[in-house]
């Protein structure tokens, strides 16, 4: 089963969507939730708020499908870890998710790196977010190093995306518990 919403902003529908999936596995039909998702873009306080509008949407749109299934939310959220709308995310206590990317509480510096016309821009915008009480991290990709990137910064060949790749490897264990 997949959903997908546009997001409203104050009651009112955004440019922004998400989609949301529910998977089941094949060796004990257990069932987990997908979801991804890209918030509006761009820097002020507005669209800070925007954002966490969207986030708060978001929230909703999750509750309403996942049923207390392990949830994964993945998305280009163009917020940095200090705005509203990563903090609200990380709060639901019924969702109970954490950053795979996130060591001793700090995200990486930098998921984008690329320079523009108003110059350089180096920002920790994208994220993979999984129920922690449901899954175990067992690895992810690292971000590139500054020498691996180079000076030209991404796009680039080695890196033809403006946002470097987020992988991670989560391990959901056997489980008859979970709901279908």
């Amino acid at each position: 089963m997949c959903e997908k919403r546009v997001l409203q902003v104050f009651a009112s529908p955004s440019n922004q969507v998400t989609l949301l999936c529910i998977l089941q596995r094949k060796s004990d039909n257990a069932q987990l939730c997908v979801v991804t998702t890209h918030l509006k873009a761009r820097q002020g306080m507005l669209l800070t708020s925007l954002r966490h509008e969207q986030g708060k949407d978001l929230v909703r749109f999750v509750r309403t499908h996942r049923g207390g299934r392990p949830t994964i939310i993945t998305g280009d959220l163009n917020a940095e870890p200090w705005e509203p709308v990563y903090r609200t995310l990380l709060s639901q206590r019924d969702l109970g998710l954490e950053s795979s990317y996130a060591v001793n509480a700090q995200e990486p510096p930098y998921t984008t790196w690329k320079i523009r016309e108003e110059g350089e821009v180096k920002h920790t915008i994208d994220y993979i977010f999984f129920s922690g009480q449901h899954f175990t991290l067992e690895a992810r990709l690292e971000m590139p190093s500054e020498g691996d990137i180079g000076p030209g910064r991404v796009p680039s060949l080695a890196y033809p995306s403006d946002h470097f790749s987020l992988v991670a490897d989560l391990k959901l264990p056997l489980q008859e518990n979970f709901p279908s």
